[in-house]
């Protein structure tokens, strides 16, 4: 009761089903929670291999897988005889084995495609109420009808370039027809050929609606590969990062040594990863290069650690594929009102800010093990004040005076892995730096936040 509560509950109930007539058949739609059940069940390594490794027919082939199934989660696996009509007897008669292979156990899905490739007639596998019924194709479809609102709701997941706020724009707004056809793609390129060449889909029939759902009619093995699609699009759009920032002040020479610190790249995290492990790995010029690197950044951080950071920032949760304010620190300034505020008779003084702000967008990596982070450093410094005289009517003038700023945008890419940090030069610096030669640094850490995990951690007892 326990399992089957389970299966119930298992996160693949993101779609329901409709009840429709199979064309040339009487045969109706399986229950929702019955299809759910048997398609985990498929996939579960239930079946012994070395009890199949004989030639047997496939009806005996069939009652011996039904046979290795725990009572609790039996189904009954049959041969659909109304189907097949005069061939019945040739198909039930077909020699199966189980090839020899290494592994001791398989999945009942692989046990019935193997079955399927040695039928000389089309075959294909129908899910039923708690059964399986070997039939024709036609007979094998079924209709599911999938709930992507989910996944309409935040399309920046299916960004090509994420890392400009401009491009993304559109697609934060998009219609959501727009994101379901990003969607329907993303499944029909799971059925793409590995050639790459056109092959015309053969996934079934398709149809969006109201740009929140997809009915989908197809077997049992394709909807089992819809699914994943979809559940992997949802771990994507289920992720943020969780952003920690602090800005240090350090001296020349701390900076010149980090300006020379290298940027890692995905393969490079992958390489001190398996060092880390214990792998062993050739002592190549490149990974003796990598390996120095990281001294110095060591180095590095455990000066910084005697220090006290001049500004921390507030932890940022930032959505995937979004950008996000992490820190700034602005000094405020005052001076006349402006000429154009006197012709309009306003005497107010005016207020501006002088500082630097940063803004981050991540991105997490598939495999949710690092995050890509675009760093946006904008800097506003006030040049000069220029005064000048404006006019009050036709005969009077009075002082006013026009701030005159730089504004610095730099921006940069960067790879850290789940929970790491990293340090980043910062290239404005205000002038009291200046003056003693010091510079800022920033250091940021990213934690990757699955709102599935941080469920269960809040409600650990709750399945």
């Amino acid at each position: 009761m326990r399992v089957l509560l389970r299966l119930l509950l298992a996160p693949m109930m993101s779609f329901f089903f409709i009840s429709q007539a199979l064309p040339g058949a009487q045969a109706q739609e399986p229950p929702p929670t019955a299809i759910l059940q048997v398609q985990k069940l498929l996939d579960e390594l239930l079946i012994e291999t070395a009890v199949l490794a004989k030639d047997i027919p496939l009806a005996e082939y069939l009652a011996a897988l039904e046979k290795q199934l725990p009572k609790e989660k039996r189904v009954e696996l049959r041969i659909d005889k109304k189907a097949f009509g005069d061939r019945f007897a040739e198909v039930a008669a077909t020699p199966v084995r189980m090839p020899a292979s290494s592994l001791k156990s398989t999945s009942l899905r692989h046990a019935l495609e193997l079955a399927l490739r040695k039928i000389k007639a089309k075959a294909d596998y129908r899910i039923g109420a708690w059964e399986i019924a070997i039939t024709t194709p036609e007979r094998a479809l079924y209709t599911v009808v999938y709930d992507i609102r989910d996944l309409v709701e935040k399309p920046e997941i299916f960004s090509e370039s994420r890392w400009n706020a401009r491009d993304n724009l559109p697609l934060r707004n998009a219609h959501p027809i727009q994101t379901s056809a990003r969607i329907v793609q993303a499944i029909q390129s799971a059925f793409d050929p590995p050639d790459g060449k056109f092959a015309a889909p053969e996934i079934g029939s398709i149809e969006v609606l109201n740009g929140a759902r997809l009915m989908i009619r197809s077997n049992a093995s394709k909807h089992a590969v819809i699914d994943t699609v979809l559940s992997s699009l949802r771990r994507i759009a289920d992720v943020a990062v969780i952003l920690k920032s602090e800005l240090y002040e350090v001296d020349q020479a701390f900076h010149a040594s980090l300006l020379k610190s290298r940027r890692l790249s995905a393969d490079d995290l992958e390489e001190l990863e398996r060092i880390f492990l214990g792998e062993e790995r050739p002592q190549t010029d490149e990974l003796k290069k990598l390996l120095e690197d990281q001294k110095r950044q060591r180095e590095l951080w455990t000066k910084l650690a005697q220090q006290k950071p001049v500004l921390i920032g507030d932890e940022k949760r930032i959505e995937n594929g979004r950008f996000a304010p992490i820190l700034s620190r602005h000094d405020v300034g005052r001076c006349l009102p402006s000429p154009a505020q006197i012709r309009k008779g306003d005497k107010t003084r005016q207020t501006f800010l002088e500082g630097i702000s940063f803004i981050a967008g991540v991105q997490v990596s598939p495999d949710r093990r690092q995050v890509r982070l675009k760093l946006t450093e904008k800097a506003v410094e006030l040049k000069v004040i220029h005064k000048v005289k404006a006019w009050v009517g036709a005969e009077e003038q009075v002082e006013a005076e026009v701030p005159i700023f730089d504004e610095t945008v730099h921006s940069r890419l960067e790879v850290i892995p789940d929970g790491g940090s990293i340090l980043i030069p910062v290239h404005w610096r205000p002038r009291a730096l200046q003056e003693k030669d010091h510079w800022w640094v920033l250091s940021l850490t990213p934690r990757i936040y699955i709102e599935e995990e941080e469920r269960h951690i809040r409600e650990p007892d709750k399945k």
